[in-house]
């Protein structure tokens, strides 16, 4: 205590200098510290940077893959009407078709009545002809006995 006494300015000149050199070190502790938070948030900066670059790549991938498939989905909708127009107009015709078909079984059907009809007496005429053939063959027969 006797030497704190007789040298009052050496004692602060040493406590001067051993607390700027703690608080330089504590200053450069906080320092590297915040350094080393910098750099370690940079290091995390750039990673989520590159995370974030891939991430849009593949949304950029993914929305023209999209874009794609709408494209697709838009012409197979056309593609679908142009069916169901080709469908439509082929029900359609199947639709005449069967009229025209019913129509014509009709006349045909009436034809063969007409036919039916006008064979009638063809085949009446040739029947009794037959009978009557049939008949001068009896009476011939008869004749030729009795001559």
């Amino acid at each position: 205590l006797n030497f704190a006494k007789k040298y009052p300015l050496l004692i602060e000149a040493i406590y001067s200098r051993s607390k700027d050199i703690v608080d330089r070190m504590v200053v450069q502790e906080e320092l590297d510290t915040k350094r080393s938070r910098q750099e370690e948030l940079q290091r995390k900066e750039r990673l989520l940077r590159q995370q974030l670059d891939v991430a849009q790549e593949d949304l950029e991938r993914q929305t023209k893959q999209f874009e794609a498939l709408g494209d697709s989905l838009v012409q197979l909708k056309q593609s679908e009407k142009d069916r169901n127009a080709e469908l439509v107009e082929a029900t359609r015709q199947l639709d005449f078709m069967k009229a025209d078909k019913t129509v014509k079984d009709r006349d045909y059907n009436e034809a063969l009545d007409a036919q039916r009809q006008a064979v009638k007496p063809l085949n009446e005429t040739e029947r009794q002809i037959d009978l009557t053939n049939e008949r001068i063959e009896f009476a011939e027969e008869k004749i030729s006995q009795c001559l």
